[in-house]
């Protein structure tokens, strides 16, 4: 059941492969937790074992983030054995489980000033890496994509017509994702050195000094090394760079629903965390705008 229940997680679901690894860490910890309980097939746990499980990791000092995500797990497994017939729907071991308390935390971006400081801190020179390690930089920044989305994206989702690119995101799902003229010609210029130095590179928009796909780590140490000045930010990551373009976005007056297209949320609500950063930008349009604001 557990090959089954991940088989229609990739297949059906298409859960990223992220999420993949995750929950079979998780599942993994959750079969030896149950096994020092002597229950030998987790299929069978019961609410004691759920329960004294999510427990036992807080008592660890695990993050809240981290137990809910494998809560999150259990209870996408528990309910696959019941749509499995393998389990009753009255008697899920998941069923009222607290979920833990996730302090809300608005997202890290760098400034405008900040990001002129990461290219600033690439080569000029002209050579296959710089371009390369400049267009990473520029299509997180420029575009908002995901870390996940960038490694991914084929040479075909660039659309030169259009100055588009095509991008599948979380669950598959496909957005459209326009491309300013710099950057357009920023992927032309690094095509053309990529295409002469590099004959046989795997079809993949960004690839590494041998032609070969990239990989998560492989884009988060050319972030980290362009980024290692800027101090005001705890994170330097290729999401830190999404959290400024959507920051920026709305800092300069673009529309709220806009930027939720751009970044491929599902829900509004993911990107409405955006206006905490430019809250005093909003408090500024307001005072200046406002007819009663500059009265006594």
């Amino acid at each position: 059941m557990v090959t089954s229940f991940f088989s229609y997680l990739e297949h059906t679901r298409r859960v990223s492969k992220h999420t993949l690894v995750a929950y079979k860490t998780d599942l993994e910890q959750f079969a030896q937790y149950c096994l020092q309980q002597g229950v030998t097939d987790i299929s069978e746990a019961s609410r004691i074992e759920t329960r004294g499980w999510l427990i036992s990791l807080s008592e660890q000092g695990a993050e809240a983030k981290s137990i809910a995500r494998k809560q999150a797990c259990l209870r996408s497994f528990f309910k696959f054995l019941i749509t499995e017939g393998k389990r009753e729907a009255s008697d899920s071991p998941v069923l009222h489980l607290p979920s833990p308390r996730i302090p809300k935390r608005n997202p890290q971006f760098f400034s405008e000033t900040e990001m002129d400081l990461v290219f600033a801190n690439v080569p000029t020179d002209q050579t296959f890496a710089n371009l390369r390690d400049t267009l990473v930089l520029e299509l997180l920044y420029g575009t908002g994509i995901r870390l996940a989305e960038l490694v991914a994206l084929p040479l075909q989702a660039l659309n030169r017509h259009n100055n588009t690119l095509t991008v599948f995101g979380k669950r598959s799902k496909e957005r459209i994702v326009p491309i300013h003229k710099q950057l357009m010609q920023m992927i032309e210029q690094y095509l053309a050195i990529r295409n002469a130095e590099l004959p046989q590179a795997e079809p993949y928009l960004i690839v590494t000094d041998k032609g070969k796909v990239t990989y998560p780590m492989f884009v988060q140490r050319i972030v980290s090394k362009y980024s290692q000045g800027i101090n005001t930010v705890e994170q330097h990551s290729p999401h830190t760079l999404r959290h400024s373009f959507a920051t920026h976005l709305l800092d300069n007056g673009a529309d709220l629903n806009a930027i939720k297209s751009l970044l491929g949320h599902t829900s509004l609500a993911a990107t409405q965390v955006y206006t905490h950063n430019s809250l005093h930008k909003i408090k500024a349009a307001y005072s200046k705008a406002h007819p009663r604001t500059g009265t006594e």
